[in-house]
């Protein structure tokens, strides 16, 4: 619906409709694949409800923020195809659809328990090391792989774009990682970036190929790299910077009958 109210008025001149556009079963196909694809992220949200402390209202709303954020700036990202008002129109539906998985959470799946105890909030010395891989990955996507980006024009700001993704990351990655269910550095690896990431770069590259023309190899090369490099700052993190030796301890819950 948001997608009927609220088209991009995108630069067609640059990139094509793609082929659900061109057949006419754009909508149709857009709300099965995303239908599957959101109930994938909200599912993944049982990845932090039960060691997570604090209200039901709480906690949704970290998960919430910490995939809003990410998605956020993966729609800012600095295209050719994108106009004015793509900036203004983005940020919006992506709000209202996030506002509306954050209500299903709280009624279908949180639990108002205390069940662990409070750790540091954020964990903000492994930010420059998402910073750093993403931006990277991006130079060798843009560079070496020649896939559909930025101008050369655009390169400087795209550039600091991935590193504001990487930011982002880092921030969603600093709040919820103490709570990740797997608490073995290599679980917690595989659980956050190929469930918590990986569900949210498919929504974006889903959309971006349903709506425009573009190749799917150029896709899928996106989407892979920008996993992998979620996957291996989080490695780096988990391995060499995070002390995890002080373990979240369970609450007394005799003492809250």
């Amino acid at each position: 619906m948001l997608e009927m109210w609220f088209p991009n008025p995108s630069f067609q001149a640059i990139l094509g409709d793609g082929l659900a556009v061109q057949q006419g079963f754009y909508y149709p196909a857009l709300f099965i694949i995303y239908l599957v694809i959101y109930t994938f992220m909200t599912y993944a949200y049982y990845l932090v409800d039960f060691r997570l402390p604090g209200t039901k209202g709480t906690k949704v709303t970290l998960y919430v923020i910490s995939e809003l954020l990410i998605f956020l700036v993966y729609r800012a990202e600095p295209m050719p195809h994108l106009v004015e008002m793509d900036w203004v129109i983005n940020p919006v539906k992506a709000i209202l659809i996030f506002m509306v998985q954050g209500q299903l959470i709280y009624r279908l799946m949180a639990r108002q328990r205390l069940m662990y105890k409070p750790k540091p909030f954020f964990y903000t010395r492994g930010l420059h090391v998402y910073i750093l891989v993403f931006a990277i990955m991006r130079l060798v996507a843009y560079l070496g792989l020649d896939i559909y980006g930025p101008d050369d024009g655009q390169l400087p700001a795209a550039v600091l774009w991935s590193g504001i993704l990487g930011l982002a990351i880092g921030l969603s990655f600093g709040a919820i990682q103490r709570y990740i269910i797997r608490q073995n550095h290599i679980g917690k690896t595989n659980q956050f970036a190929l469930q918590f990431f990986a569900w949210i770069a498919v929504a974006n590259y889903a959309m971006m190929y349903l709506r425009y023309d573009v190749g799917i190899f150029d896709l899928l090369a996106r989407l892979g790299l920008d996993i992998a490099a979620v996957w291996i700052a989080t490695f780096i993190v988990l391995h060499w910077q995070i002390n995890e030796r002080t373990p979240v301890y369970p609450l007394d819950t005799n003492s809250q009958i």
